[in-house]
């Protein structure tokens, strides 16, 4: 009995010193259950694994556009203050400008708000119109005619203002800018003429004049453009058209019809009688 109780004890003893041997060195504490550890593991990776960001990218706002709509509404208070007499300082002009341009450059990277922009635009020039600021109505629909230049109701405007100012003389404009000429247009027979370098140089072509013949030959591509002064007949790849009114000599510079030219080099060209401006887009 006395062996079998001794038997017994050593058992004990032995399994109790082969589990503290199975615990890692320097280990006291309790035990964890088995299949604890891989549970939190798991949970760690979940909440550190990539999610996707479709849904959350959707939510967010274009940064730019966001800023040109701060703008916008800025510059909508500023317009209706000054509208109101509340703020018609030098200052507030000034900042009124500085925020314009600001626009202007958000018009060339945000497509979705052009017509917006140009709206703001248009609102600041009504403004500058009523308050007799024709000095900055007239700077800004020239940058609307830079900013849009089919748009036929800023060349209206712009025609409006300058017959109100008492000019009436006519005026080219070539992808929404003014062609300055050393010859100023001339209207004959209800039709423009300029000088012929003012057209080649505006669209990209090229001009050769025979002094000898006194013949112009205009030249873009395959499109090559006969004209002899005085002659109501002009050469085009082989093919005579008739002219309404023939080039001429003006003031020592060769003139020619404007829309014939203009037109044979596969240009659209429009006119404002309001302001007697023509407009010409490639």
């Amino acid at each position: 009995m006395l062996k079998r109780v001794f038997i017994v004890a050593l058992v004990l003893l032995l399994v109790g010193n082969g589990a503290a041997w199975a615990r890692p060195a320097g280990h006291n504490g309790p035990d964890k259950v088995a299949g604890t550890v891989a549970v939190s593991s798991e949970t760690e990776t979940e909440a550190l694994a990539p999610q996707d960001s479709t849904a959350s990218d959707q939510d967010l706002s274009n940064p730019d556009q966001e800023a040109t709509e701060r703008l916008r509404a800025t510059l909508r208070e500023r317009i209706q203050s000054m509208q109101m007499n509340r703020d018609r300082t030098q200052e507030s002009w000034k900042v009124l400008k500085q925020e314009l341009q600001s626009l202007r450059h958000q018009y060339t990277i945000q497509q979705e708000s052009r017509q917006e922009i140009k709206n703001m635009f248009k609102a600041a020039i009504r403004l500058a119109r009523e308050q007799n600021r024709i000095q900055e109505a007239e700077q800004w629909l020239r940058e609307l005619a830079e900013m849009d230049p089919i748009d036929a109701s800023v060349y209206q405007e712009l025609g409006q203002l300058f017959r109100s100012c008492g000019d009436t003389q006519p005026k080219l404009w070539c992808v929404g800018k003014q062609v300055y000429t050393e010859v100023p247009p001339v209207i004959k027979t209800g039709r423009i003429l300029v000088p012929i370098r003012a057209v080649t140089q505006s669209l990209g072509a090229n001009v050769e004049w025979k002094a000898d013949q006194q013949i112009i030959v205009i030249t873009k591509g395959d499109i090559v453009i006969n004209l002899q002064l005085g002659k109501r007949v002009a050469i085009v790849d082989g093919k005579e058209y008739k002219l309404d009114q023939p080039p001429e000599i003006s003031a020592s510079r060769v003139i020619v019809p404007l829309r014939f030219v203009a037109e044979t080099l596969k240009a659209q060209v429009n006119y404002y009688p309001e302001g007697q401006i023509v407009a010409i887009n490639p």
